[in-house]
């Protein structure tokens, strides 16, 4: 069986001039001062990441100390309709809806276990918003945060979070707390 000629065009090269250079110089200047690079800058414990709307906007994050288990997961605010969002990153909790969730700041007493909502994914969950602003509001006023959570298979996954910087990241947020107004 003949197979079919190839057709190839040839497209003859066309010398950038001056001009043309110059042209293509500021079209890619102007580009790259359009849409600046997502910044990722560390305050304190906390990673402030500042991304346009269409990458998620911007939000703190604090990261655990590495679990060796698990590795290390993540506690990250950002903004939400409902205001601040707190999303706990972590490893594969399941396919329920929920995840069982308790925490302390500092030495202070455990809270309640209480049901955060489970991504998709089954390795992220959200603070409730009505628990958000209580939980980021105990936060501010802390230095560390013990948090557990319990995976499909009822084992706790524990992780120590630190918190200093928590305070200048969240105002750096459009729906954050202004620095300098300490916590409510």
């Amino acid at each position: 069986m003949r197979r079919p000629a190839a057709v190839v065009a040839q497209i003859p090269p066309v010398p950038l001039g001056v001009p043309a250079f110059t042209m293509l110089a500021f079209a890619v200047l102007a580009c790259g001062l359009a849409s600046p690079l997502p910044a990722q800058v560390r305050i304190g414990d906390v990673y402030h990441f500042d991304r346009p709307a269409s990458l998620g906007g911007p939000s703190a994050t604090v990261l655990a100390d590495e679990n060796a288990a698990t590795g290390a997961g993540g506690l990250t605010w950002s903004c939400a309709d409902e205001g601040l969002r707190v999303t706990l990153s972590t490893t594969f909790l399941g396919r329920e809806l929920r995840a069982r969730v308790r925490y302390a700041f500092d030495d202070g007493p455990e809270s309640e276990t209480g049901p955060w909502r489970l991504a998709a994914s089954g390795m992220a969950a959200a603070a409730p918003p009505d628990l958000a602003a209580e939980f980021t509001r105990r936060a501010l006023a802390a230095r560390h945060l013990r948090l557990e959570v319990s995976d499909f298979q009822f084992r706790l996954v524990r992780y120590t979070f630190g918190l200093s910087g928590l305070a200048e990241a969240l105002a750096l947020l459009p729906c954050g707390p202004r620095a300098g107004m300490g916590p409510s």
